[in-house]
């Protein structure tokens, strides 16, 4: 009895760290997701200014 608990508790514990880990990849992706987006608004920001000015606004 003792010892189906004690695995039992392993269990857990491996199930917890295994959504931790799930966690700590997901934040991970978001934050590369994140900085994927403020390059790309930074190399389009240099790109536009890049654009010759014809006098017309761009629709």
């Amino acid at each position: 009895m003792i010892l189906k608990l004690a695995l039992q508790r392993d269990d857990l514990g491996l199930s917890v760290c295994g959504a931790l880990l799930e966690h700590t990849l997901l934040s991970f992706e978001v934050i590369q997701a994140l900085t994927q987006r403020v390059t790309l608004g930074v190399e389009l920001a240099g790109a536009l200014h890049q654009l010759p000015d014809s006098g017309s606004e761009l629709v």
